[in-house]
């Protein structure tokens, strides 16, 4: 699971300087997924292979900050290796977190993509998200 977060990190460093690369990331990924994986709010999936893991994905369930709906889904991490894309698993990801969702009571799922991933823009778009805010960045 690291190593598919640090090629999801490379990936996004090699669309944007902005985001570090995965090699630097290997430590905050070990981290991050030792405490996430315990978190009860919290679903990771993988998809496999062969034996061999393929795809990383990962929901969450959080507060929002009163502005909109109490609780809300993030779709926090989705990565599949290059030679497997499009062959279904996002949607079977997405379909499982689905259901984990609603049977939360959660009704509105939320994520961010990076502007540059037009592979990801692509393939949200045809699991039926839709844009609803853009997030802006300024390099001084």
């Amino acid at each position: 699971m690291i190593r598919l977060e640090q090629k999801l990190a490379d990936y996004h460093h090699a669309l944007d300087k902005y985001w570090l690369d995965g090699g630097k990331m290997k430590i905050k990924f070990t981290n991050y997924l030792t405490k996430g994986i315990r978190r009860r709010n919290s679903l990771w999936l993988v998809s496999k292979v062969e034996g061999k893991t393929v795809g990383l994905f990962h929901a969450s369930i959080h507060k929002k900050h009163g502005i909109c709906v109490n609780q809300i889904g993030d779709i926090v991490d989705a990565f599949v290796l290059k030679e497997y894309r499009g062959c279904g698993m996002a949607k079977a990801a997405m379909q499982l977190f689905a259901k984990w969702f609603k049977a939360r009571k959660i009704r509105m799922v939320e994520l961010s993509v990076a502007t540059l991933n037009d592979i990801g823009i692509k393939s949200w778009q045809s699991l039926g998200f839709k844009e609803y805010l853009k997030h802006f960045k300024l390099t001084l």
